[in-house]
């Protein structure tokens, strides 16, 4: 499966709905003018009628209306975050000292995705009261993201299926799903406040006291109401369809979900399987929350009871997804299904598979074989527990210490201090005056990290970047400062640095370094390529030839579609650059489009292995560049082995 060609697909697609969206709300505009041109007496001219004024009055009127709604709308969503949309709904903040099993198979789980996908480690919450099969990522942007689970999620789901599940919605966080849903929930809300208005008109009018015996005051009380029960039937309609649209939209984001589940964890069978367990009851999916339908799009599976028989679905249906993950997982849920309920398999079980009403037969007839098949093309073999790998070869001790938010810091500043005596004396000075008085405290106690290889360190960065979120946003900025200054004070600058610097970036101020929706092509980046190749060239060899020949294979690559581009593309030599300019390359390449992403992305990895292998530097490299991205680490960049139990 190639992620980058279905993420652009599912873009295109999106684009297009969203376009129907906005024509929709001009439509409601345009409905609303000649309905009130009809009321003003231009009857016999509605189909003529040109009055400029008018139509600045109230086509414009309502269009600014339902604008400045969506706007203020999704100005508060904005405000609350990720974090705001799972208090509403329910849910608990989860501890990284949590001692439940399932909890701490959960932050597992989520970490390992972390660090498969290239997102920044969200924050988790569980909705204890929730006994269904659900979860949701929600926020503006990658730093406000939090990933939610309902309690019967953790209980019911084995582990490979909750990794399935978490895979999906990091899908959601990595693709901008989040921000098309806040989107769309403003707009929704612009557009049916035309009907609250409506509405209100009505309530006003209908049940206002007393009678005037004004001809005149009769007939504006007419008019009123004439204007309520437009403005309440327009509005209602419009955000009926309006819904329709929406539903659409989030429908073909969770085809591509769900096939970025496959790509992260290469195991079809861990999300099929929770999606086969949500198909064998109906209600598997629903949450009891009051508020539960104003998140909808945002669910893992369908979390509403009424659809009107799936036009207004938020998902597409269970048996489709199971298909367009691998079309033979429907045969093999259903011959499981059957073993697990102790009935022999046969053509006419319509519920074998937990499909209610549906024969196998006529699942196959009814779904033809999707012109993109999602998830069946190049799922390469099972190495989805490489992140785990990577987190179980550290020492306990150390893990331990970067779920704990005050000693992550302390590990992460450890990692740049200088044993140079007197350096070393004036960046201890440093952080207590200005992080923290006990901070010394703190480091003491820290275990060496000589032994430690450059994966290792990677994977630590990131556990530890990751429980920086549950700081103050004063304590986060202030941790941030000190890193900063921690790398300027000896005057020079390592990869281990850069990378160290751009994770807590990441972590804390994803907007200012990761700016998606920006959509910076190829023809833009070509002095930001440069740098990067250069860079990652040098670090392969110390060589002028062989540098040479590792740029020039990055421009073998670019050169099958980006020819004339290419050719611009400069080799730097290590005495013409610095590793600043590398992190500020970073910063800038965070912006590409999913194409540009996508060249950089394959480019790159043809410089790192033309000499046939990766060391540590070109590792390092390699993963701040597709944590820049916004991308996946291919497992072939670390190779970690088996931890022997």
């Amino acid at each position: 499966m190639d992620f980058f060609e279905h993420q652009i697909q599912a873009h295109r697609r999106t684009r297009l709905l969203l376009l129907l969206m906005g024509l929709a709300v001009l439509a409601i505009s345009s409905s609303l003018y000649l309905v009130f041109s009809l009321l003003q007496g231009y009857t016999s001219e509605v189909f003529v009628f040109l009055g400029p004024v008018s139509f600045f009055k109230i086509f414009g009127g309502t269009l600014a209306v339902v604008l400045l709604a969506s706007f203020g709308r999704t100005l508060i969503l904005k405000r609350i975050g990720g974090q705001g949309v799972a208090e509403m709904l329910g849910g608990r903040l989860l501890s990284p000292q949590t001692d439940d099993e399932h909890e701490r198979r959960l932050i597992n789980v989520v970490e390992e995705m972390s660090i498969a996908s290239g997102v920044p480690l969200p924050k988790i919450y569980v909705l204890d009261k929730e006994l269904a099969i659900n979860a949701f990522a929600a926020g503006y942007e990658t730093n406000d993201a939090v990933v939610a689970v309902t309690r019967g999620t953790l209980e019911q789901l084995s582990r490979d299926e909750l990794q399935g599940v978490i895979a999906h919605e990091y899908s959601h966080i990595l693709n901008g799903d989040m921000n098309i849903n806040l989107k769309l929930m403003g707009v929704l809300f612009g557009i049916l406040l035309i009907a609250l208005a409506g509405r209100f008109l009505l309530r006003i009018s209908l049940y206002s006291r007393g009678r005037s015996r004004s001809r005149d005051a009769g007939s504006a009380k007419l008019v009123m109401v004439l204007l309520g029960v437009v403005l309440f039937i327009v509005g209602y309609l419009g955000h009926f369809f309006a819904r329709l649209i929406q539903a659409a939209v989030s429908r073909q984001r969770e085809f591509l979900a769900d096939a970025s589940a496959v790509q992260f964890t290469r195991n079809p069978e861990g999300i099929a399987g929770a999606l086969q367990k949500i198909a064998t009851v109906p209600t598997q999916s629903k949450l009891t929350h009051a508020r539960a339908a104003e998140a909808s799009h945002f669910y893992f599976g369908d979390g509403l009871r009424l659809n009107l028989g799936g036009w207004l679905s938020t998902h597409p249906p269970i048996a489709e997804r199971i298909k367009r993950i691998d079309k033979n997982l429907l045969q093999k849920s259903a011959v499981e299904h059957t073993k697990a309920q102790g009935m022999p398999q046969t053509k006419g079980m319509a519920h074998a598979a937990g499909f209610a009403g549906v024969s196998q037969a006529s699942l196959q007839k009814e779904l033809p074989e999707p012109k993109d098949a999602l998830a069946t093309a190049s799922v390469r073999p099972p190495d989805y527990q490489q992140a785990d790998r990577m987190i179980g070869n550290l020492p306990p001790a150390l893990i331990a210490l970067a779920h704990e938010p005050f000693s992550a810091c302390a590990l992460l500043f450890s990692l740049l201090l200088s044993s140079e005596h007197e350096l070393g004396r004036n960046q201890h000075s440093y952080l207590r005056q200005n992080f923290h008085p006990q901070i010394d405290e703190e480091l003491a106690q820290l275990p060496s990290f000589g032994s430690l290889d450059a994966v290792q360190k990677i994977t630590l960065i990131e556990l530890a970047g990751g429980s920086l979120r549950h700081l103050s946003k004063e304590q986060q900025h202030r941790a941030l400062q000190a890193v900063d200054w921690l790398v300027r004070s000896d005057g020079r600058i390592n990869l281990l640095e850069v990378l160290l610097a751009h994770t807590m970036r990441r972590h804390l101020y994803s907007s200012a370094c990761i700016k998606k929706g920006k959509g910076l092509s190829f023809a833009a980046l070509l002095e930001e390529c440069s740098v990067v190749f250069s860079v990652l060239a040098h670090a392969g060899s110390r060589e002028r030839g062989a540098q040479q020949s590792a740029f020039d294979a990055g421009l073998a690559y670019l050169s099958q579609s980006q020819a004339k581009r290419s050719a611009q593309l400069h080799f730097i030599p290590p005495s013409e650059h610095s590793l600043s300019a590398l992190g500020a390359a970073l910063d800038v390449l965070s912006a590409a489009d999913p194409n540009t992403a996508r060249l950089i992305h394959h480019a790159s990895y043809q410089v790192l292995m033309s000499d046939g292998k990766m060391n540590d530097a070109e590792r390092v490299l390699f993963v701040a560049l597709n944590q820049a991205l916004g991308i996946p680490v291919p497992a072939t960049a670390f190779n970690v082995p088996r931890v022997q139990s």
